[in-house]
Protein backbone atom coordinates (compact mmCIF):
# COMPACT_ATOMS: atom_id res chain seq x y z
CA UNK A 1 0.00 0.00 0.00
CA UNK A 2 1.19 3.53 -0.87
CA UNK A 3 1.57 6.13 1.31
CA UNK A 4 -0.95 8.19 -0.29
CA UNK A 5 -3.59 5.36 -0.29
CA UNK A 6 -2.64 5.21 3.83
CA UNK A 7 -3.29 9.07 3.98
CA UNK A 8 -6.16 8.60 1.75
CA UNK A 9 -7.94 5.97 4.09
CA UNK A 10 -6.89 7.93 7.24
CA UNK A 11 -8.33 10.67 6.16
CA UNK A 12 -11.50 9.50 5.53
CA UNK A 13 -11.66 7.57 8.60
CA UNK A 14 -10.45 11.16 10.39
CA UNK A 15 -13.80 12.71 8.30
CA UNK A 16 -16.24 9.40 9.64
CA UNK A 17 -14.86 10.20 13.03
CA UNK A 18 -15.59 13.87 13.24
CA UNK A 19 -19.04 13.13 12.13
CA UNK A 20 -19.11 10.97 15.35
CA UNK A 21 -19.31 7.65 13.07
CA UNK A 22 -16.57 6.18 15.10
CA UNK A 23 -17.18 2.77 14.13
CA UNK A 24 -16.48 3.52 10.67
CA UNK A 25 -13.25 5.48 11.83
CA UNK A 26 -11.85 2.26 13.41
CA UNK A 27 -12.96 -0.26 10.03
CA UNK A 28 -11.11 1.78 7.64
CA UNK A 29 -8.44 2.32 10.45
CA UNK A 30 -7.97 -1.41 10.82
CA UNK A 31 -7.38 -1.68 6.89
CA UNK A 32 -3.69 0.59 7.35
CA UNK A 33 -1.10 -1.95 7.86
CA UNK A 34 0.26 -2.12 11.33
CA UNK A 35 3.79 -1.10 11.48
CA UNK A 36 5.72 -4.52 11.13
CA UNK A 37 7.85 -3.67 14.73
CA UNK A 38 4.63 -2.28 16.50
CA UNK A 39 3.18 -5.78 15.58
CA UNK A 40 6.29 -7.40 16.97
CA UNK A 41 6.30 -5.59 19.76
CA UNK A 42 2.25 -6.00 20.39
CA UNK A 43 3.11 -10.30 19.57
CA UNK A 44 5.95 -10.30 21.94
CA UNK A 45 4.43 -8.96 24.73
CA UNK A 46 0.44 -9.77 24.84
CA UNK A 47 0.42 -13.01 22.21
CA UNK A 48 -0.36 -13.67 19.40
CA UNK A 49 -3.70 -14.01 19.67
CA UNK A 50 -4.65 -10.51 20.40
CA UNK A 51 -3.36 -9.31 16.98
CA UNK A 52 -5.50 -12.21 15.48
CA UNK A 53 -8.22 -10.94 17.53
CA UNK A 54 -7.78 -7.30 16.71
CA UNK A 55 -8.68 -7.51 13.05
CA UNK A 56 -5.58 -4.83 12.07
CA UNK A 57 -4.11 -5.33 8.62
CA UNK A 58 -1.01 -7.40 9.42
CA UNK A 59 0.33 -7.68 5.44
CA UNK A 60 3.42 -5.56 6.30
CA UNK A 61 4.51 -7.79 9.05
CA UNK A 62 3.94 -10.57 7.49
CA UNK A 63 5.82 -9.47 4.83
CA UNK A 64 8.51 -8.81 7.04
CA UNK A 65 8.71 -11.89 9.41
CA UNK A 66 7.22 -14.44 7.33
CA UNK A 67 3.96 -16.29 7.41
CA UNK A 68 4.63 -18.12 10.29
CA UNK A 69 5.32 -15.02 12.29
CA UNK A 70 2.24 -15.10 14.38
CA UNK A 71 3.28 -18.66 16.15
CA UNK A 72 4.06 -18.03 19.99
CA UNK A 73 3.17 -18.82 23.49
CA UNK A 74 1.34 -16.88 25.99
CA UNK A 75 2.50 -14.48 28.47
CA UNK A 76 2.21 -13.45 31.94
CA UNK A 77 -1.79 -12.92 32.89
CA UNK A 78 -0.90 -9.39 34.83
CA UNK A 79 1.51 -8.28 32.07
CA UNK A 80 -0.69 -9.12 29.11
CA UNK A 81 -3.58 -7.04 30.92
CA UNK A 82 -1.47 -4.13 31.54
CA UNK A 83 -0.36 -4.25 27.94
CA UNK A 84 -3.77 -4.68 26.68
CA UNK A 85 -4.66 -1.58 27.91
CA UNK A 86 -2.05 0.17 26.44
CA UNK A 87 -3.26 -1.23 22.92
CA UNK A 88 -6.72 -0.36 23.56
CA UNK A 89 -5.56 3.36 24.04
CA UNK A 90 -3.62 3.51 20.82
CA UNK A 91 -6.76 4.58 18.76
CA UNK A 92 -7.39 7.82 20.79
CA UNK A 93 -3.83 8.62 20.25
CA UNK A 94 -4.18 8.02 16.92
CA UNK A 95 -6.93 10.02 16.17
CA UNK A 96 -5.69 13.21 17.94
CA UNK A 97 -2.45 13.00 15.41
CA UNK A 98 -4.44 12.35 12.78
CA UNK A 99 -6.46 15.57 13.41
CA UNK A 100 -3.60 17.23 13.98
CA UNK A 101 -2.29 16.71 10.01
CA UNK A 102 -5.51 17.57 8.73
CA UNK A 103 -5.42 20.88 10.13
CA UNK A 104 -2.11 21.46 9.26
CA UNK A 105 -3.09 20.07 5.69
CA UNK A 106 -6.12 22.15 4.93
CA UNK A 107 -4.54 26.00 6.62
Amino acid sequence: MTFDEKFDIAYKACLLSKAGDEEGYYRLMKTLPMQPWLAKIIKDKMGADVLIQSGCNLSEAEAEFGPDWLRSPGLDPIEKALLQQRVDNIPAAQSGYLEKQIKAFSN
